[in-house]
C-alpha cells in the first residue's frame, strides 16, 4: 500500500515491535551497535511524500489517528 504525507510539514512516527513488528509477522526493529540493542524502526515522510509501506503501519495507534484525521492518505501500491 502507498502511504502519502498531506500534511506541510513531515511526519515521524516510531514502528514499535509490538505492534508494527508483530503485525508484520517480522521484526523491523534496527540492532544498535556495539551493544546490540534492538531499537524501533521509525517511518518518516516529508510533506507530499509517498511510500509504498506494509500495512502492518496501520496497527501503530499514531500512524492509524493521522490516517483517520485526513494527515495520510492511503493508496494502492
Amino acid at each position: 500500500m502507498i502511504l502519502a504525507n498531506v500534511t506541510d510539514g513531515r511526519k515521524t512516527f516510531v514502528l514499535p515491535h509490538d505492534s508494527y513488528c508483530l503485525t508484520r509477522g517480522r521484526c523491523a526493529c534496527v540492532v544498535c551497535l556495539p551493544l546490540g540493542r534492538k531499537r524501533p524502526a521509525v517511518l518518516s515522510l516529508d510533506e507530499g511524500q509517498e511510500r509504498a509501506v506494509s500495512r502492518a503501519v496501520l496497527s501503530v495507534p499514531e500512524v492509524a489517528s493521522a490516517v483517520r484525521r485526513g494527515r495520510l492518505r492511503i493508496g494502492d501500491g
